[in-house]
């Protein structure tokens, strides 16, 4: 379970300050584990993506609350579109739950295959291919336990690796999250994919500059340290920032 007071305000500040120097990706697994500082560097890496973000969801709506503001642009006539989700629009089982462990079969022609979820290491190493079939090509051939007996390597044709990707989304559909959206001017309708990594470190990013703007007006005004700032109640540091913005 996430326990927030092993994520101060101080420590977002630090996981704000490593996304600076790092992908999006690696500062949301820097994230889980401060949150779950419990789990080790290998059981972030081996976590499927569902799980993740499943996690990443639980621990946004306990940090910055359960409504997701949305933004769009048709892409056929261009048109704005603006709406709200909810946490419970996104989370398909609960963040507690895990399926690292799991393995599923898949027969195929006379031939059974085995496989896992993909995990934070497939989809980390796959970002090296900036084609998109490439990259997903590669994750499903990590996840695929049976390989060619005679030369030891993958052989998977693009059925079958159509198939399990298939099966992969069906177990776990959290890994996968997309919204359907209609333009309400042209009536133009497609999908679009929800990243909580994304969406989170935008929210991250502006909290930390705004705490930052916050910090150097009441440093300024009352000559306190960062760190009993930091360290000070939300609650009664906004207000002492209504008084003196009053």
């Amino acid at each position: 379970k996430i326990n927030l007071n092993t994520l101060s305000d101080q420590h977002l500040l630090g996981v704000w300050e490593f996304g600076l120097q790092h992908s999006v990706f690696e500062t949301n697994l820097y994230l889980l584990s401060l949150i779950f500082p419990e789990k080790d560097d290998a059981t972030i890496w081996a976590m499927p993506v569902g799980e993740r973000d499943a996690k990443l969801l639980r621990f946004r709506e306990i940090r910055f609350g359960s409504t997701f503001q949305n933004k769009a642009q048709c892409p056929s006539c261009g048109e704005s579109l603006e709406w709200e989700s909810m946490t419970t629009d996104f989370i398909l089982y609960p963040p507690d739950q895990t399926l690292a462990q799991s393995v599923w079969n898949l027969k195929h022609q006379e031939v059974n295959y085995e496989f896992r979820l993909p995990n934070n290491q497939d989809v980390f190493e796959a970002l090296a291919y900036h084609n998109s079939e490439l990259h997903e090509a590669y994750v499903i051939q990590q996840c695929v336990q049976i390989r060619n007996q005679k030369s030891g390597t993958f052989h998977l044709s693009e059925e079958v690796q159509k198939r399990i990707l298939d099966k992969m989304e069906e177990v776990d559909p959290q890994s996968n999250i997309s919204m359907h959206l209609s333009c309400p001017e042209c009536q133009h309708t497609w999908e679009v994919a929800f990243d909580i990594m994304e969406y989170l470190w935008i929210e991250i990013n502006e909290w930390a500059i705004q705490c930052m703007r916050d910090i150097y007006q009441l440093a300024k005004t009352f000559h306190w340290p960062e760190s009993e700032i930091l360290a000070m109640n939300p609650f009664r540091r906004n207000l002492y920032l209504k008084m003196i913005n009053a």
